[in-house]
């Protein structure tokens, strides 16, 4: 059987969350869900090309309908091969659902979002900005925070985007 190999950045995703579960009095089994969550959000890549993910330019309507669908493929993914609790597998079908509605892959908004999500979601951004990718350079933490403050109850839960930066 492979061994799953975990994403650089699912662990640092993971390592932001120990703070802020405290920050937002999460149950003992809700901070494990959420770390689960975190190291498992992004397996839903793993059928995507290559070429795909490492494009430089903007990403075709196709691409971009291909490259949403990787939340559901985690699910799929992890919900065939592990029995995790329905938390674990709501945040990872869920993080990139946005507080307007406006995200996918269902178009949820606000708390109908799960939290466990809700949070994956403002780390998950906060983590990729910084990092260079084909796509974009790195922001500066300055312009990471701006764009984060800038998606206060649009992309992000107001509460726990605020729990967030009172951390920083």
């Amino acid at each position: 059987m492979p061994v799953l190999q975990i994403a650089p950045h699912a662990e640092s995703i993971a390592a932001l969350l120990s703070t802020l579960n405290r920050a937002l009095h999460l149950s003992s089994s809700d901070q494990t869900a959420l770390h689960l969550a975190a190291l498992l959000h992004d397996v839903g890549k793993r059928p995507l090309p290559q070429a795909l993910l490492d494009k430089a330019g903007p990403l075709t309507p196709a691409e971009r309908q291909l490259l949403k669908q990787h939340p559901e493929w985690a699910l799929h993914g992890v919900q065939d091969s592990l029995k995790l609790p329905a938390p674990v597998r709501s945040a990872i079908a869920a993080h990139h659902e946005r507080w307007d509605g406006r995200g996918y892959p269902r178009g949820l908004q606000g708390e109908e979002i799960p939290l466990l999500a809700r949070i994956i979601s403002v780390c998950d951004v906060y983590d990729a900005l910084p990092s260079a990718r084909p796509y974009k350079p790195a922001w500066s933490q300055t312009d990471t925070l701006a764009a984060l403050r800038r998606g206060r109850g649009l992309a992000f839960d107001p509460v726990v985007l605020d729990a967030f930066l009172d951390l920083r």
